[in-house]
This record gives structure tokens, sequence and C-alpha cells, in this order.
């Protein structure tokens, strides 16, 4: 990978956001990056100040509550992957461009999932 040293003018009135998460959509680090994998970054870099995972930011605006959050988010995905069922009601594109967006609202079903026989 080729690094440059070009500069770029940001005209008066833009605004410059950054969006340290969509390293996570760089298909030279994470295979199929659009699909759903969990383990995604099992065997990656995980450390704070990691270039290839950016969840919480990083250096001096690093998230106080970075590892709170984790837990949280992991529960709630535990309880809501293990008890609940999704079903897309109406199809719809994805587009990153710079940001994830749809092309028409992404509608989905969640109901309680069955309970499963012995």
């Amino acid at each position: 990978m080729s690094k440059s040293k070009a500069r770029y003018t940001v005209p008066a009135g833009w605004i410059v956001a950054v969006s340290p998460s969509l390293i996570h959509f760089d298909e030279e680090i994470y295979e199929n990056p659009l699909k759903f994998n969990p383990w995604r970054w099992k065997g990656k870099e995980m450390i704070w100040g990691s270039k290839t995972f950016m969840v919480f930011g990083g250096g001096v605006r690093l998230c106080a509550g970075a590892e709170f959050a984790r837990l949280q988010i992991a529960m709630f995905l535990h309880h809501l992957f293990a008890y609940y069922d999704f079903s897309v009601v109406q199809e719809c594109e994805l587009i990153r461009a710079p940001f994830l967006h749809f092309t028409k609202e992404l509608l989905i079903h969640i109901s309680p999932s069955l309970p499963s026989e012995p």
C-alpha cells in the first residue's frame, strides 16, 4: 500500500466527519466485511490504538465507558439473537458512501423465538 503526502483543501462551510468504524469494511483486513460474522475479529489485533479495530475511537479521545459498553452490547446481542427471530419485510439495498444507508427503509419483523423441543 502506497502512502501519499497529498494535501487537501476543505472548502469553507463543509463539515469534516471521521468514522473510525469504516475500517471494519476494509476487505484487505476483514474477509467478506458485509457478511454478518461475530467472529470476524478473532485472531486480529484488538489492542487499544489498533489501526484495524476502532469501535470506540482511540488516543486521547478513547471512550471512557468502552469496557462497560462492550459488556452491555454483548449481553443485549446474546439475548436478542438467542430469544428472537428476524425476517425482512421489505428488501432494500445497502449503500456505503461514505456512511451506511439504505435505498429505502429496512423493515424487519422481530418476534419471540418458539421454544425448542428437547
